[in-house]
């Protein structure tokens, strides 16, 4: 029968060792390996489990910080959003004779749309029945059929 190894705990003074190694895409066993190479004796599966909970940790973090960023935007963002649609919808009533352009002209305001909608998901701030959204992607359908 194959003797266990005893795992410890990954000390403190070895996470960064961990992170690094496990960043440059080396296994959990590897990692192990190399922590035995240092006197830490800790098996490949407490490497993983460590790993996951730092990894969970982290964007938790990096999530709060992306929010923070976006929402200083948010309002900005709000506003060019009614922008569009207000410009949208006075272009639907009067379709240009060039329909080359207006098409053009469609398809750029609705990837403007499309990046203010991620930014709105990413910050928190969305509403999947956003009637704005609504009234956006009708307006964009009217224009194409025409």
């Amino acid at each position: 029968m194959a003797e266990r190894k005893s795992a410890t705990k990954i000390a403190e003074i070895h996470e960064q060792f961990v992170l690094d190694l496990a960043a440059h895409g080396k296994s959990t066993r590897e990692i192990a390996a190399a922590l035995a190479e240092r006197g830490c004796n800790t098996t490949h599966v407490s490497v993983s489990r460590w790993l996951k909970k730092r990894r969970a940790e982290r964007a938790d973090v990096a999530k709060v910080v992306v929010r923070e960023q976006l929402a200083k935007t948010l309002t900005g963002d709000l506003d060019r959003l009614e922008t569009i649609r207000r410009q949208v919808a006075a272009k639907a009533s009067r379709i240009s004779k060039k329909p080359r352009q207006t098409f053009a002209w469609i398809k750029l305001k609705e990837l403007e749309v499309k990046i203010i909608d991620r930014k709105l998901h990413y910050s928190g701030a969305d509403d999947p029945g956003d009637e704005a959204t609504a009234t956006l992607a009708g307006l964009f359908a009217e224009l194409e059929r025409r």
